[in-house]
């Protein structure tokens, strides 16, 4: 199942539990399911074939919304990626966009493996679509118009081929465009243990693949999950239970744009920290899914915590586990961090590291102060005594050792900063 937003609507897409028809459910702006949208809100679309599946949906220049799909053909030897129109109100095809109603854009042969429609995507780029399917180490991506037709000034004939790191299959996570660059996050299956995921950073205006990183079974399964906030990448790891390769951390990427590592934020671009729940339970094998960036400038990480109860007598590799949501608010400045604070022109923090009080000297009043561990979780609010354009802050409650944030609010903006008990 895929989401994606067009005109204010919230559409969900996809196929049904056997993948022999297209699916797709519109939603209100509300949340509410638009029941004028199909059959009770929900389009479901049958071209014949023998697996058909619903893989993006984006807003033509005619009003309509131009769908991309996959289907196999009935003997499973070959698929191809489908593009149709739908009257964003009804849901009606659109018949006079192909004789056939569907257009075929790209065929893949010979083709076995499951899951053969998490292989395809498609972004709008530009005032065109990019349809984006992988297949034995190539990322092929075609550019088309709002007619389903290609634009042959793009690559050869409309089609341009990236060589990804591995020559297998990939199965297509998450893609996505900033500027003339495309982002495809994906996975490889190579038998039991050699599972990887990936980030592939693509410049669709040269032609070249800037970035293309795997990470194998054991090394973090970083690019697990990634997003794009202005000039930044952030990305998440992720544990698998295969094998037991385990960790315990979350772990967050940040890189720029074109796949370098950002080594201002934390430690040479990476951060990690284990979450502890209810009793102090320890979680394992945590698996980060969403890392988004605020408004704020913190940062809200969302994923699975996993802890093992026994393992299968049968299969080693497999255990028994149980789940649960894990959500937590990284309150982190977008500033660089410490070597920084010295430098800042609106306010200086010191002495830091501090011992038992801090100094806060600023050209603004400060109307409130809060103190929260590197978690996010808050600790409490100290109190502060202000002297002209200082701000003493009372800090000798605290006991450990280590870093924490001081979250300043002066009453227009907050500003948050690290520091450090010696």
């Amino acid at each position: 199942m895929h989401f994606t937003t067009v005109g204010g609507s919230l559409y969900a897409y996809g196929g049904n539990d056997n993948h022999q028809d297209i699916k797709i459910t519109k939603f209100s702006a509300d949340g509410n399911i638009d029941n004028g949208f199909g059959l009770n809100g929900t389009k479901t679309i049958d071209f014949g074939f023998n697996e058909e599946h619903a893989i993006g949906i984006c807003a033509a220049t005619d009003g309509s919304l131009l769908c991309a799909a996959s289907r196999r053909n009935t003997n499973q030897t070959s698929i191809a990626e489908i593009t149709f129109k739908l009257n964003p109100a009804t849901g009606e095809l659109i018949t006079d966009y192909d004789p056939n109603v569907f257009k075929v854009n790209g065929v893949t042969s010979p083709y076995t493996n499951n899951y053969y429609y998490s292989k395809m995507a498609m972004l709008a780029y530009q005032s065109n679509f990019l349809l984006i399917r992988c297949h034995a180490g190539q990322m092929v991506t075609q550019l088309i118009d709002s007619n389903g037709d290609n634009v042959n000034t793009y690559g050869t004939n409309g089609i341009r081929n990236f060589t990804l790191t591995w020559p297998i299959t990939a199965e297509i996570k998450k893609v996505a465009i900033a500027g003339d660059l495309l982002y495809n996050q994906h996975s490889y299956y190579t038998g039991v243990c050699g599972g990887s995921k990936s980030l592939a950073i693509a410049d669709l205006n040269t032609g070249s693949i800037l970035f293309n990183a795997h990470s194998q079974l054991g090394d973090d399964h970083f690019y697990s999950t990634f997003s794009i906030d202005s000039d930044k990448i952030y990305s998440g790891n992720v544990s698998d239970i295969t094998c037991e390769v385990s960790t315990n951390q979350f772990k967050i990427r940040r890189q720029l744009l074109d796949g370098s590592m950002d080594n201002t934020f934390h430690q040479s671009g990476n951060f990690s920290y284990q979450y502890t729940g209810i009793g102090n339970v320890t979680y394992e094998r945590n698996e980060t899914q969403m890392v988004l960036k605020n408004d704020d400038g913190s940062l809200t990480v969302a994923g699975y915590a996993k802890v093992i109860d026994q393992f299968s007598p049968t299969f080693p590799f497999e255990a028994i586990y149980w789940t649960g949501l894990v959500m937590s608010r990284l309150v982190e400045s977008d500033e660089p961090l410490a070597t920084h604070d010295y430098n800042l022109n609106e306010m200086t923090l010191a002495p830091n590291p501090f011992e038992e009080k801090i100094t806060l000297i600023s050209i603004t009043s400060i109307n409130h102060i809060d103190l929260y561990d590197l978690t996010g979780r808050k600790l409490t609010s100290p109190k502060f005594k202000m002297v002209g354009s200082d701000t003493d802050i009372d800090l000798s409650f605290i006991s450990d050792s280590g870093t924490y944030l001081l979250k300043i609010h002066d009453g227009e903006k907050t500003i948050t900063r690290k520091i450090i008990k010696k």
